[in-house]
């Protein structure tokens, strides 16, 4: 908008200022009433011309008159003379500067049309100034999005645009990335985000006023927000600041798809990889993986690797996006993907895994890691690291093939499955009572040596013809020969399955 000064400097209009008032305030029309009250028909930042006709023999009443016009917001007040007044009276000069209401005066030869001829051109330059100044803004603004840096560019020109601050943050409020370093986001911003989430890609959310000013704005073109732009400046937003940030979300939202787009085709591209190492293509999965767009980490076919299957609790994308954050940041991550509703991550013999087991137990997801495999035998990694994470509990998110092992026959039948199985072998001798106690430990020392009773009777201090006895009874109550090597080995598994329980009926020393 034009200012004031600009107005009553113009040359052709000859206007004398009486009261200047406040010289850089806009100008945003001009109104002519002849009304003792014309504020109802205002809107505010107008200069309102008159030519008096109501008002002659005014005195006391110019400072009303006055005060009405200067609460409703009116820039100055122009009096014609010549008409009814030769003269701006002396009262209603008083009455303006009492009111902080700029004045001036209108020649007669100059008619009031020439005064809103002035304003209107002054309007038109301002319009086509601003309009100039967005089109450069648009053009920094794109030039920025062409470099490199791309998203980060933009942000610091949005910022030196505005004046201010310009930050990506992730739909959580984490800061992902801005204009320059700075603390994390206010709470009272990281609220207004979550307030806004759910509206989706119509949420957006503006403040302004002095001492600061904020804007929130999702980006994307589809589906949910993939982040939000958070601008604040130092002094209100003004219709320029508004227009730098349309372009900036518009720009910032066509790379957020752009990129969105090229991890699809690279997740795609990984998961067909990882099921060409499971059926065991390596030489075809190795090509896929060299493609630059599968954006993989460093593949070294020479190297074993484990396979982690994980199982989300819910969406798997926050996770997918934590283990693909993981994988960008350890160097030891040769790939990622998705397969059979697990995400999977195919890493280094040796790899850290401790920031995947905070990310899976942060989301409530678990976890299973494969035993480490060449790579012709990625698929056995695979088929430990199922077994693995069938073993995992809330208590227990991330398990280990290696864990398991080293747990025995127990670890790996665990379970209610496991339980049921050795019931089902040991039959009455399963029940809890001290009879069977003894003869559970009767049949574990039994299998520790090899049969042999005179080593079993003195491990237990008793005579060779009560270990028979026991064993006889033993044999009874599940129906199994200790002479069949097949009932041996079933009877050993079950007692040792039955002993991690930690339930009645377990092996006692």
């Amino acid at each position: 908008m034009p200012t004031l000064a600009e107005v009553l400097r113009t040359p052709s209009l000859d206007l004398s200022v009486l009261v200047p008032g406040d010289p850089d305030r806009p100008v945003r029309w001009v109104a002519a009433s002849e009304l003792s009250d014309p504020t109802p028909f205002l809107e505010g930042g107008e200069i309102l011309l008159t030519t008096g006709l109501t008002t002659a023999g005014w005195d006391a009443e110019w400072h009303g008159f006055a005060g009405r016009l200067a609460r409703a917001g009116v820039v100055a007040l122009g009096l014609g003379i010549g008409l009814t007044h030769h003269d701006v009276p002396a009262a209603l000069e008083r009455a303006a500067a009492d009111a902080g209401l700029a004045l001036f005066a209108v020649p007669r030869a100059v008619p009031f049309v020439a005064v809103t001829r002035v304003v209107g051109r002054l309007v038109e330059q301002e319009e086509q100034r601003a309009l100039r100044d967005a089109l450069t803004v648009q053009r920094r603004l794109t030039r920025a999005a062409a470099t490199p840096e791309g998203p980060a560019e933009i942000l610091r020109t949005l910022a030196a645009v505005v004046d201010g601050d310009a930050v990506i943050c992730d739909p959580d409020g984490a800061v992902r990335l801005r204009d320059r370093p700075g603390p994390v986001l206010p709470a009272e911003i990281r609220e207004r985000i979550a307030r806004l989430r759910p509206a989706g890609l119509r949420g957006s959310d503006s403040a302004s006023g002095p001492p600061a000013g904020a804007l929130v704005q999702p980006l994307g073109l589809t589906g949910r927000p993939r982040a939000y732009l958070v601008v604040s400046a130092s002094r209100p937003w003004g219709a320029g600041n508004r227009g730098a940030v349309a372009t900036a979300v518009a720009l910032l939202s066509l790379d957020a798809e752009r990129r969105a787009d090229a991890l699809t085709a690279a997740r795609e591209i990984r998961t067909a990889a990882l099921r060409l190492l499971l059926g065991g293509q390596t030489g075809s999965a190795w090509a896929l993986l060299a493609l630059p767009s599968a954006a993989t980490g460093p593949v070294r076919e020479q190297e074993h690797h484990h396979v982690v299957r994980i199982r989300a609790a819910g969406d798997p994308e926050p996770l997918l996006e934590a283990v693909e954050q993981w994988a960008a940041a350890e160097p030891a991550v040769a790939l990622t993907a998705t397969v059979d509703g697990h995400l999977i991550a195919l890493v280094w013999e040796g790899a850290d895994l401790a920031p995947l087991v905070d990310a899976v137990g942060a989301a409530g997801g678990q976890a299973g890691v494969g035993a480490p495999e060449p790579p012709g035998r990625v698929a056995d990694s695979d088929a430990t690291a199922l077994a693995a994470l069938a073993r995992t509990t809330s208590d227990r998110p991330v398990a280990r093939w290696n864990d398991v092992v080293d747990g025995g026959v127990a670890a790996l039948l665990g379970g209610p499955a496991g339980e049921a199985f050795a019931r089902s072998v040991l039959g009455a001798l399963a029940e809890g009572s001290a009879e069977n106690e003894r003869l559970l430990a009767t049949l574990d020392r039994f299998h520790t040596h090899h049969g042999r009773l005179g080593d079993v009777a003195a491990s237990l201090g008793v005579h060779r013809n009560t270990v028979r006895r026991r064993l006889r009874r033993a044999e009874e109550l599940t129906g199994r020969s200790l002479a069949d090597a097949r009932d041996r080995v079933e009877l050993w598994v079950a007692a040792e399955v039955l002993r991690s329980a930690s339930r009645p009926g377990r092996i006692t020393p």
